[in-house]
C-alpha cells in the first residue's frame, strides 16, 4: 500500500490561532489526519516554527508558508512510495538543511511526520502505539501516571502566578481510568471551592482555572498551593493518594542580564529560588519540579539537581527541548533526573524517539506533553503509551483538545487490557 497523496492546510489550534493540518490518501483511499500544536512558553533551542509575518492575515501568525512547503516540496519525497516516518524524516530533514528546520519549518515538517506514523500504522493493521513501541524494541506498552494541571498561571493566563502550572498526580501507578477518575473529582471540588470564596472560576490556555489569587506575603503562589491542598482532602483524598507537581517556567521571569529571577516583588538569585522551592517541598506534597531554573543558567540547575533530586522528580524542559543531544549533555553533567518529550520541539517522530532512547537508556525520567496551543490531534497519547513514558502532562480536566488526549488513553487501557 502506497501514499497516493498529501495535503496541507492551515487550521486553528485552540487559542483560536494558525497551525498546520496534514491529510494522508492511500492507494485504497483510506485517509490519516494529523495537526501540530504551538507553544506560548517556547525554549530558545526548540526547532523552528514557520510563520507568514503577514501583518495583514491573523496578526502575522499565518502558516500559509508551511502549508506550502508541504505541498509543493514536502510532498513529492512522499508521494508513490510505502508508509514509513523513519525514511520520510531523513528526507525531509536533508532536504530542510538546517538545525532547527528553519527552511520548511517544524511545523510543515513534523505535520507530515505524524500523518506518515498514522498511515503506517494504517497498513500495517496496528494501533499506532504499537508502532512506536516497536521502533523502540518495547514489548510490553503501559499507560503513564497521569499530571492534571487544573491551576493555570504565568504566560497560560496572565493572572499574577508565577508559576506556570499547578498539577496534581496519583502517587502511585493506578489504572489510567481511576487515575483520570482522581483527577476530574480533585479538579471539580477545588472549582467549588474557588466558587465559594468568590474566585473567577474560567480557565487557562491548558484548562485549569485561572483565578486571581492576593497571595500571603504578596506570594500568590503559595495560595495556590494552599487551594490544591484543600481540593484534595476535600474530594476525599490524602497528601499520601495524591501529589503536587510544578511547572515553574522560569525562564519567563528570569532577568539575563542581571542573573536574578524576578518572583513578584522580589529580585532573587538563583540559590535564594532554590532555597524557595526548599521550604514549599518541606510544607506541601510535592513530588516534581520542571524548569525551575532558566536554561541558561546551568550553574544553577546543577545545584537544584544536587540539593533536591533525591526529593522530588527534577525536570528539564526548555534546557533540553526533546533534543538529543542536549539530553545527553544534560546527563553527562548531572542535570535534571528528566526530561520533558514533545515533539513538535524538535520536528519529527523520529528524533524525538531518539531523544526517549537516550532517555530510557540512562534512567532519565520521560514526561511525554502537550502544548498551551493544542488541536484535537490525540497522537501524543499514543506516543506516551508506546515510549512507556513515566508520566504524562495532558492539561487540566476540561476543554475539547485536551480530554481528548485522555478519552484516548482510556480506549488505549481497554485495548491492552
Amino acid at each position: 500500500m502506497k501514499i497516493k497523496s498529501v495535503t496541507g492546510r492551515e487550521i486553528l489550534d485552540s487559542r483560536g490561532l494558525p497551525t498546520v493540518e496534514c491529510e494522508i490518501t492511500l492507494d485504497d483511499d483510506r485517509s490519516v489526519v494529523s495537526s501540530v500544536p504551538t507553544g506560548l512558553s517556547t525554549g530558545d533551542f526548540e526547532a523552528f516554527q514557520l510563520r507568514d509575518n503577514d501583518k495583514k492575515r491573523y496578526f502575522g501568525l499565518g502558516v500559509l508558508k508551511a502549508v506550502k512547503n508541504i505541498n509543493k516540496k514536502i510532498a513529492p519525497l512522499v508521494v508513490g512510495k510505502k508508509p514509513s516516518f523513519s525514511d520520510a524524516d531523513k528526507e525531509m530533514i536533508h532536504l530542510d538543511g538546517t538545525d532547527q528546520k528553519s527552511n520548511l519549518g517544524a511545523n510543515a515538517i513534523l505535520a507530515v511526520s505524524i500523518a506518515v506514523a498514522k498511515a503506517e500504522s494504517l497498513v500495517q493493521n496496528i494501533e499506532l502505539y504499537e508502532l512506536i513501541s516497536n521502533k523502540l524494541g518495547i514489548k510490553e506498552p503501559k499507560l503513564p501516571i497521569p499530571m492534571f494541571n487544573i491551576l493555570n498561571g504565568g504566560l497560560h493566563a496572565s493572572n499574577g502566578l508565577c508559576f506556570q502550572e499547578f498539577m496534581v498526580m496519583p502517587s502511585k501507578q493506578v489504572s489510567f481510568k481511576k487515575s483520570l477518575e482522581m483527577g476530574v473529582k480533585i479538579y471539580q471540588h477545588l472549582k467549588l471551592l474557588l466558587f465559594d470564596a468568590k474566585h473567577v472560576v474560567s480557565v487557562g490556555d491548558e484548562g485549569g482555572f485561572a483565578p486571581f489569587f492576593t497571595g500571603k506575603n504578596g506570594l500568590p503562589d503559595l495560595e495556590a498551593f494552599d487551594y490544591l491542598i484543600k481540593a484534595i482532602k476535600f474530594a476525599g483524598f490524602s497528601e499520601k493518594d495524591v501529589k503536587i507537581g510544578v511547572d515553574v517556567a522560569s525562564s519567563q521571569f528570569f532577568d539575563d542580564e542581571e542573573g536574578v529571577y524576578s518572583f513578584h516583588a522580589h529580585e532573587v538569585d538563583p540559590e535564594e529560588l532554590i532555597e524557595f522551592y526548599e521550604k514549599i517541598i518541606s510544607k506541601y506534597p510535592i513530588s516534581y519540579i520542571e524548569d525551575g531554573i532558566s536554561p541558561m543558567d546551568f550553574g544553577a540547575w546543577k545545584l537544584l539537581t544536587k540539593k533536591l533530586s533525591k526529593k522530588v522528580q527534577i525536570i528539564g524542559d526548555d534546557i533540553f527541548s526533546t533534543n538529543e543531544a542536549l539530553i545527553k549533555e544534560g546527563i553527562k553533567n548531572k542535570i535534571a533526573t528528566g526530561s520533558i518529550i514533545k515533539p513538535n520541539q524538535v520536528g519529527t517522530v523520529s528524533e524525538a524517539l531518539k531523544s526517549v532512547d537516550i532517555c530510557r537508556k540512562n534512567n532519565f525520567g520521560i514526561v511525554v506533553s502537550h502544548r498551551s496551543g493544542e488541536t484535537i490531534d490525540t497522537f501524543i497519547s499514543d506516543f506516551a503509551v508506546g515510549a512507556n513514558s513515566s508520566h504524562f502532562k495532558g492539561g487540566g480536566c476540561a476543554r475539547g483538545e485536551r480530554i481528548a488526549k485522555f478519552n484516548r488513553l482510556l480506549r488505549i487501557e481497554e485495548l491492552l487490557s
